[in-house]
């Protein structure tokens, strides 16, 4: 009979299809009401959700999708090796977006400091890196996402650490918050600097210790040095309202019991993904293509 779903399989082909959603294939099949209404997905609704902009597993919006939905197609993307690091950890939206608001000013703040000052060395990948990881942490201590905290600072550097990072790279996420440190190098300081001015926050304890630093490091008057780096940091504020609403707009979950512990047990980690499979669910960062067979 057209519309239903035929049972000349045999109830062992039957039920495998079922519980892997491999229903699509049979025709007058009904994937919501038979194939995809539990937990399971089988590998052709994945792509489907796939190419649709879904993430494959939860059917809702994939972040680089949302991103563009945003109104951020001039923000350069993450470096590679630190969007697989996010992937991993299953970074809420709105940090990945931060994180990437960051990286893109730190880029153009280099550019601009390699240009007014091209016998300026800094450690270019370290500051990148830096920017793009700086706040990592709050993966972790998820509260500070939308309150004040220092937490996730340590833990921050702890955590890439744990991913295989070094220490030199490492290093940023523990001192982005405490420049004032008398230890911190410029490359420290232009991370935290990249972190301020995104929202077009000035800290002039901070631009004139650059100066100092870049004075020293160069054969530039300091005054010469301060109006430049000055300039500079106008120049990269004035799209503050902008990257302010993307970060406003992108969603939140800090999950319903506050702070998330990493290195959860594979058992663990099932449990949690049953959970988000049967509940509303804020986007996380997830890079994964479907395979072509279950």
């Amino acid at each position: 009979m057209p519309g239903l779903v035929r049972f000349d399989l045999g109830m062992a082909e039957f039920l495998r299809r079922l519980v892997t959603a491999d229903l699509d294939e049979i025709p007058g099949s009904n994937d919501e009401a038979w194939g995809n209404g539990g937990l399971f997905v089988g590998w052709r609704e994945a792509r489907r959700r796939w190419e649709a902009g879904l993430d494959e597993y939860t059917a809702q919006p994939r972040p680089e999708v949302l991103m563009g939905s945003y109104g951020m197609p001039g923000i350069r993307p993450l470096p590679d090796g630190v969007a697989w690091t996010l992937s991993g950890l299953e970074t809420p939206l709105r940090l990945a977006v931060h994180l990437r608001l960051v990286h893109d000013v730190a880029v153009r703040l280099l550019d601009g400091l390699a240009e007014t000052f091209p016998s300026l060395e800094v450690d270019r990948r370290a500051v990148e890196f830096g920017a793009a990881t700086h706040d990592i942490g709050k993966v972790i201590h998820r509260s500070e996402l939308i309150g004040p905290g220092s937490q996730h600072e340590e833990a921050g550097r702890q955590l890439l650490l744990r991913t295989g990072h070094d220490e030199r790279l490492a290093r940023y996420a523990a001192t982005h918050g405490t420049w004032d440190a008398p230890d911190r190098q410029l490359e420290d300081l232009l991370v935290t600097l990249a972190d301020k001015v995104w929202k077009g926050k000035r800290v002039s304890g901070l631009e004139e210790r650059i100066t100092d630093m870049i004075a020293g490091l160069t054969t530039r008057e300091r005054w010469e040095v301060f109006l430049s780096v000055d300039q500079l940091c106008e120049d990269l504020a004035a799209d503050a309202d902008q990257r302010l609403a993307h970060h406003s707009a992108a969603p939140i979950d800090i999950g319903p019991d506050g702070p998330i512990t990493a290195g959860l047990s594979a058992r663990r980690r099932r449990a949690a993904a049953r959970q988000r499979m049967t509940s509303p669910m804020t986007p996380v960062i997830r890079y994964g293509r479907p395979r072509d067979g279950v």
